[in-house]
């Protein structure tokens, strides 16, 4: 009830305020109306209505217009087709293939003897032009030689690339299985330190659990010593009864 009362108390000083610095959050719809004002809300409203008109207006003047686009169209009337006559289909004639025909060879004219006279100096050049031709002869030989002898050094040294490539292979291979090996190792020995953790960690564990079981036991006995100090011995229960018994037996 309280709550209510101060809420209450509150909204009607909010009124009160409102009215004093003419806010029209304040005022009621009723006043708004009688005094010609509008909110925010009737602003919005009306704004919202004008924009629903406009948009009705528009799609109302579509329609027509594609209804009037529509009547605009005429059927179109289908022609008949008309019959081709087909084409009759010529066979190919296969074109006859013509043979080369194979230059000549245009052989020297052979030149005419000298006479006899001159037949000694003829001779002469005659071996010296056959020098010449065993010359040339040997030469060609010699560079033949010379390009079978490259080849054989071109394949040797492919043999010997091969060979060295097979050798770094196998050494790559080497040092692969090395490093597997090494990592293997390192693992094993990984897992052998945290067992050995393990261990450690659990035997630690049960010798503190040991020593707080004893520690208890310890403290407990001490407790019960205390106790019969105090009682003055171990038999106080006893004397006490002795004592009420002689009481109960001289009365």
């Amino acid at each position: 009830m309280i709550r209510r009362e101060v809420c209450y108390i509150k909204r009607k000083r909010m009124k009160t305020r409102n009215e004093e610095e003419g806010w029209r959050r304040g005022k009621t719809r009723k006043r708004r109306e009688e005094e010609g004002e509008e909110g925010r809300r009737g602003r919005r409203k009306e704004e919202k209505k004008r924009k629903r008109k406009r948009k009705r207006k528009r799609r109302s003047r579509n329609k027509k217009k594609k209804k009037k686009k529509k009547k605009k169209k005429k059927k179109r009337k289908k022609k008949k087709k008309r019959k081709r006559k087909k084409k009759r289909k010529r066979k190919k004639k296969k074109k006859k293939k013509r043979k080369k025909k194979k230059k000549k060879r245009k052989r020297k004219k052979r030149k005419k003897k000298k006479k006899r006279k001159k037949k000694r100096k003829r001779k002469r050049k005659k071996k010296r032009k056959r020098r010449k031709k065993k010359r040339k002869k040997r030469k060609k030989r010699k560079k033949r030689r010379k390009k079978k002898k490259r080849r054989k050094k071109k394949k040797k040294k492919r043999k010997k690339r091969k060979k060295k490539k097979k050798k770094k292979r196998k050494k790559r291979k080497k040092r692969k299985k090395r490093k597997r090996k090494k990592r293997k190792r390192k693992k094993k020995e990984k897992k052998k330190k945290r067992k050995r953790k393990r261990k450690r960690k659990r035997k630690k564990k049960e010798k503190e659990k040991k020593k707080k079981k004893k520690n208890k036991k310890e403290k407990k006995e001490r407790k019960k010593k205390k106790k019969k100090r105090k009682r003055g011995g171990g038999g106080g229960r006893r004397r006490e009864r002795n004592r009420r018994k002689k009481k109960r037996e001289e009365q």
